[in-house]
């Protein structure tokens, strides 16, 4: 039998990684944290919108969340990224180099898959993490406890940020800085001082410790709005296929459907109109019935909806719903709050009352509205200090001020410093049938763990029942 040479090679399946594209792929993925799947409960679940034409979300009923496809399309790229530039083999390959100098290239894809783990573990807890993605070599992984994969995570972020190099990184498929190195290790250390926090009630010497140990590097956080980690939705909607590549999914529900299920929560809109609060025209329009900002009870019952008819509820702002939206996920006043409260709680130097208003200012000027600052901050209750005096009523200033300027970002992470923060004081609505708070977590997804049981019986055992009602490892 003779040689039939290359006729059983594909000729449209590429021979050689090519890491740009592997980097373009997972890094698109970024907004999944802005629109969880088809629904909106990454926004509904920090009460920033609810249900007022029909409700489901607000029910309560859908309480599990999936990795399975996020390993195989998200981390995998990712880990290949770093495999391919790791590799003495594979390291010097055009193909590999394309993107960026090795270093930079680990440093970028160590930061976003932890930027990635981080959210799975906050939503979920235990997850696979130290033996995912192994392939052949491990069918079954374990499921890494909460406080393991925190631990390992800081010194992936800590290795990534020491890892870049003084190479170059293509700034045509580096979406988010446009392979300016300086603002990837800001990103890289901002991600660590969340984590820092996030240890407040769980291991505050612990957290105080990586708080500072990141301040040192000297390298920076993300303190000006020209540093906002961003994700940028892209015109890719094709109507031919109805195919939404990496479209805004709020303008598919509100524009391409007309479907428009979601409004601004009351709590929202109330709390700012009652502080006249100068982001309201940047966050909403007005009720056309009323001119004025009108929000929508969080899930409201099913037989109330006729009670809010079309024109007496505020809409979005239009920045929210293009179909090419710039949303921000991780912003310059999101880190000026978490470092007001790390040294109100941690003893940190810094003064809290600067790094408060720092925070409140910079969310005016990401919004556009930097002029009413002064009066804004005049305000009794929103001026530092001037509630009761003590030390929780302080950090509820701080996380309420948080809430507001996370609004619309990325939900999931307010929700999880709400969870940990106990404020602002969240409830389930009249919709809910099976549940008589929010929950602290949510379940995991059969599809996840029915092949691999045994793990999962054993992360169940170590942290709690697989409830939304159990807490995680922080939340105490």
């Amino acid at each position: 039998m003779g040689d039939f040479g290359n006729i059983n090679d594909d000729p449209n399946k590429p021979t050689k990684y090519d890491t740009r594209f592997l980097f373009a792929t997972s890094a698109s993925r970024v907004g999944d944290f802005f629109r969880d799947d088809w629904s909106c409960r990454d926004q509904m679940y920090p009460h920033y919108m609810s249900e007022w034409r029909t409700v489901q979300q607000g029910e309560m009923a859908v309480l599990d969340y999936s990795l399975q496809t996020k390993y195989g399309r998200i981390i995998k790229n990712l880990d290949q990224i770093i495999q391919l530039n790791t590799d003495e083999a594979t390291k010097s390959l055009n193909s590999v180099t394309l993107l960026g100098s090795n270093g930079n290239q680990i440093g970028m894809c160590k930061i976003i898959r932890a930027y990635f783990y981080l959210h799975y573990t906050d939503l979920l807890g235990g997850i696979p993490y130290s033996e995912a993605n192994k392939g052949k070599a491990q069918y079954f992984p374990k499921y890494d406890s909460q406080e393991s994969i925190y631990k390992a995570l800081y010194k992936e972020l800590t290795d990534a940020v020491a890892s870049f190099d003084t190479g170059m990184i293509d700034g045509d498929y580096d979406v988010f800085y446009g392979g300016n190195v300086a603002q990837w290790k800001k990103l890289g250390n901002s991600i660590r001082l969340i984590m820092a926090m996030r240890l407040s009630k769980v291991d505050p010497t612990l957290g105080k410790t990586w708080f500072e140990e990141t301040i040192a590097t000297g390298a920076g956080y993300i303190s000006t709005n020209a540093d906002n980690f961003l994700h940028k939705f892209k015109k890719e909607y094709d109507a031919d296929v109805s195919e939404n590549n990496n479209s805004n999914p709020i303008w598919e529900n509100v524009v391409k459907s007309g479907r428009d299920d979601y409004k601004p929560t009351t709590m929202i809109v109330d709390y700012m109109n009652s502080n006249m609060d100068p982001r309201l025209p940047a966050y909403f329009v007005k009720a056309t019935a009323t001119d004025t900002y009108v929000g929508v009870p969080f899930a409201i019952a099913k037989e109330d909806i006729a009670s809010y008819p079309a024109g007496t509820l505020s809409a979005f702002n239009d920045k929210f719903i293009a179909q090419d939206a710039i949303i921000p996920m991780i912003t310059a006043a999101q880190l000026s709050f978490t470092y007001a409260e790390a040294i109100k709680v941690y003893g940190v130097t810094g003064d809290v009352e600067t790094k408060y208003k720092e925070g409140i200012r910079l969310s005016m000027e990401q919004h556009g509205v930097e002029a009413g600052f002064v009066a804004y901050y005049a305000k009794a209750g929103v001026q530092y200090g001037t509630t009761a005096g003590d030390i929780d009523s302080e950090i509820k200033q701080i996380a309420q001020q948080k809430w507001l300027s996370t609004y619309m970002q990325d939900g999931f992470e307010a929700w999880t410093e709400i969870r940990r923060l106990g404020w602002p004081n969240i409830q389930v609505g009249p919709a809910s049938a099976t549940l008589s708070e929010m929950p602290r977590r949510f379940r995991y997804h059969s599809d996840d763990y029915s092949s691999n049981r045994e793990e999962y019986d054993k992360i169940v055992a170590s942290q709690g029942a697989d409830e939304v009602s159990t807490k995680l490892w922080w939340d105490k």
